[in-house]
């Protein structure tokens, strides 16, 4: 009698030990226990990558793709933590807050990179990334070049012109999508971008100067035609008799400099003859 009590004492404790990995958050674990006691347990899935049929949460068909899956889910604690530890960001239940939790793995680039993307430089990792798994490689939440396009003006992006020869099949082909030695984060193991760094550059320099030549001859075209219309509506007041308003406009042309000589000593005729009306006591009408 004595020995069956300590053999259902020591089945109840294996049982009990058996259901605290089996829900335990390390797979490792649970799977080296679950292969010990049954036969016919599946292997691991590969590091890094997880077959969609096996994720409760999503019931797709076998013929779409694989998760990526982030390395630290199969251990919730290294980003969770444990139960009764002391948790910094209560609202996601981490044991730190990001970036500083990201940099427990993963490099701080503000650190020692001279260019920093964007979002980098700001701590925002999960602006790009999934923290737990994603169907998009480096658990991306778009594709490339969407997610680049959702800061990045897609409009001056294709127009300059070291993309105009170029074509590549995503911005990180030529990208470091982190950090960088040079200013447009350009891959520093690629020797052909490298190489072709000055060429680009002088690209890029003619490029924001026809831009700006460009912009400067609208904003000259709108100065001129404000100019003409001015003079115009001086002319009528002129031939209204309004001679004070008539003069205002004159000068504010004169002063514009944006009329030709000729243009210039006709406007002075008109001055020199609305003075002389007005100092013979002509009043506006």
């Amino acid at each position: 009698m004595f020995s069956r009590t300590i053999s259902i004492s020591v089945g109840l404790i294996l049982l009990i030990w058996l259901g605290v990995f089996v829900v335990s958050c390390h797979e490792t674990d649970r799977h080296r226990v679950l292969t010990f006691f049954f036969d016919g347990v599946g292997p691991l899935m590969p590091a890094g990558i997880e077959d969609v049929r096996i994720d409760p949460n999503f019931a797709q068909s076998p013929q779409e793709p694989l998760w990526y899956v982030h390395e630290p889910r199969k251990d919730c604690t290294l980003c969770h933590g444990k139960r009764g530890q002391k948790l910094f960001a209560p609202e996601a239940i981490l044991i730190t807050t990001v970036p500083a939790l990201c940099h427990n793995c993963h490099d701080d680039y503000t650190v020692s990179a001279q260019f920093v993307h964007g979002p980098v430089a700001v701590g925002q990792c999960l602006f790009c990334h999934n923290p737990h798994k994603s169907r998009i490689q480096y658990l991306l939440k778009e594709p490339e070049p969407k997610l680049c396009y959702k800061c990045h003006d897609i409009n001056v992006i294709e127009s300059m012109p070291a993309h105009l020869t170029v074509q590549p099949s995503a911005c990180t082909d030529c990208h470091n999508p982190h950090a960088s030695s040079t200013k447009a984060l350009l891959k520093e193991d690629r020797p052909r971008l490298r190489q072709d760094s000055d060429r680009v550059r002088v690209k890029m320099q003619n490029y924001v100067q026809r831009a700006k030549e460009q912009k400067d001859n609208e904003q000259l075209s709108r100065q001129k035609r404000e100019v003409a219309d001015l003079y115009y509506r001086s002319m009528e007041l002129y031939r209204e008799g309004k001679l004070a308003s008539a003069r205002k406009g004159f000068v504010a042309v004169l002063k514009s400099g944006l009329i030709p000589p000729p243009m210039g000593e006709t406007i002075r005729g008109y001055l020199s003859d609305i003075d002389n009306r007005l100092a013979r006591g002509a009043t506006e009408q």
